[in-house]
């Protein structure tokens, strides 16, 4: 695709335009990082997962645990890759946990001075030192 592109700038043609935006809506189309729908396997069925409706995501080990409500699903993925389908609407707030933004009921500092996440459904997640000051930037946009 690359040589395409570099081929119409070169050559000058009069309908560069038009086919350079042809090809990298093209290109955008086939890169675009968000999930519309996650697919996870779960026994013998396949589950489609909303990337909204994750509230929260755990590594373990070479896997990553989605948590949808009253279920969890163990997928074959990294967090990086995870973090990269899932999008804005989260946020990662530990080496091995990112929360959906829209399930954060509050962000509160426990006895010893570290940050927990509390989700709607009461769950309390552990905000790492190195992720605090990112965690609260987004959690104030949100």
């Amino acid at each position: 695709m690359n040589n395409q592109i570099r081929s119409l700038i070169a050559d000058d043609q009069p309908m560069a335009h038009e086919q350079l935006t042809a090809l990298l809506n093209v290109r955008t189309n086939l890169t675009r990082p968000h999930a519309q729908r996650l697919v996870v396997r779960s026994g013998a069925r396949l589950v489609f997962v909303e990337p909204g409706q994750v509230d929260w995501v755990q590594a373990e080990g070479n896997y990553v645990r989605l948590h949808v409500g009253e279920e969890s699903y163990l997928i074959r993925h990294t967090m990086h890759a995870v973090e990269a389908r899932l999008g804005a609407q989260f946020v990662r707030i530990h080496r091995s946990r990112i929360a959906n933004v829209q399930n954060v009921r509050e962000l509160r500092i426990a006895r010893n001075g570290e940050y927990e996440v509390v989700l709607r459904n009461g769950r309390t997640l552990r905000v790492s030192r190195l992720y605090r000051g990112k965690v609260q930037d987004r959690l104030r946009r949100a």
